[in-house]
């Protein structure tokens, strides 16, 4: 697969193979943030800092939405 990415082989296979990359890598940053979050929330309440739960989770939200977007847009219902 790496070796498509030598050179421009043009078009929508081009661009289909680096979308699916990214996603990959939004899945996996994705999957440390909600790791983190779950961290932060094991903590005793006195030892946790709310405004990074705030931004854990808003982080992990939106990353999530980005992957569901993502997926829905390759998924095909009907081939053309």
């Amino acid at each position: 697969m790496w070796a498509r990415f030598s050179g421009y082989s043009g078009g929508y296979a081009y661009y289909k193979e680096i979308s699916n990359v990214i996603t990959g890598i939004i899945s996996l940053i994705c999957i440390f943030l909600w790791i983190a979050f779950s961290k932060e929330l094991e903590k005793p309440s006195k030892e946790r800092n709310k405004l990074n739960l705030i931004a854990l989770i808003s982080a992990g939200v939106l990353s999530t939405l980005i992957i569901t977007v993502s997926l829905f847009q390759n998924l095909q219902l009907y081939k053309t």
